[in-house]
């Protein structure tokens, strides 16, 4: 017959104790509204203990197109647009005036006097136009590197509300837009999917948008010259008294 050993006895309990530590540690990362709902075993019972776990619901998100229907981003793209053509107008004018020097310096006798100020003015629009494009470029590079930081915070925190809403435990990102080998980038994009397929009933994309353009408009936002979507019906039921951001959010795990 097989006796144990201390070893065994020994290494027996370790493991014990290891799954102890992996189920409690499971349970705090997990949603923080599910509670453990384990009793304590009488002194002698060796049964396992049984505890509630809440199931796992997915839902998905075409973050694509909610950028691209959210009315902020419309307006914040407009202006940008607007911004950049008055820079562009700018730069253009520096470059007329240079060319204008450059076909006056040309009329001139080349070392003469004037011909070296017409040039010393000419290499300075030179400098200018390019000084003032690169800082053009930089400044909307920043300019939209921060817009799009905050307005993806807001629909990570959008989401966020309506998966709690909806009782969803994660929320992936999915686009069902197809690859074009016209287009070799968006080809590439498509085959690094992670998600291949997600139920369309799961989608909460456009909840998100409808949410994040009322509570846009309630701010006072500008209305963005094209036209603005509206939360199409497709057989969920859509809350009519506060929006997903506006619910209290369950306690951090301790």
């Amino acid at each position: 017959m097989f006796r144990p050993t201390r070893a065994t006895l020994a290494m027996g309990l370790c493991l014990v104790g290891v799954a102890g530590l992996v189920s409690r540690s499971f349970g705090q990362q997990g949603d923080p509204r599910v509670q453990n709902t384990a009793t304590p075993a009488p002194a002698g019972d060796t049964s396992t203990t049984r505890v509630a776990s809440k199931p796992l619901v997915i839902g998905s998100i075409d973050v694509e197109k909610v950028l691209k229907e959210y009315d902020k981003v419309k307006v914040a793209s407009e202006n940008v647009r607007a911004e950049m053509l008055a820079r562009h107008n700018s730069l253009m004018a520096i470059a007329s005036e240079a060319k204008a020097k450059a076909e006056e310096c040309e009329r001139m006798t080349p070392g003469s006097p004037d011909a070296k100020k017409c040039e010393d003015k000419l290499t300075q629009l030179k400098a200018q136009f390019e000084a003032s494009r690169e800082n053009a470029q930089r400044e909307f590079t920043q300019k939209e590197a921060e817009m799009m930081a905050s307005i993806y915070n807001e629909v990570s925190a959008m989401t966020k509300g309506v998966a709690m809403q909806r009782g969803m435990t994660f929320v992936v990102k999915y686009s069902d837009a197809l690859a074009s080998g016209s287009e070799p980038n968006s080809v590439m994009a498509t085959m690094s999917r992670t998600v291949l397929f997600a139920d369309p009933s799961s989608d909460i994309t456009p909840y998100v948008i409808h949410y994040l353009n009322q509570r846009y408009r309630e701010s006072g936002g500008p209305a963005p010259k094209s036209t603005t979507t509206t939360l199409p019906s497709n057989g969920l039921n859509t809350p009519k008294s506060a929006t997903p951001a506006s619910r209290p959010a369950a306690p951090a795990p301790k």
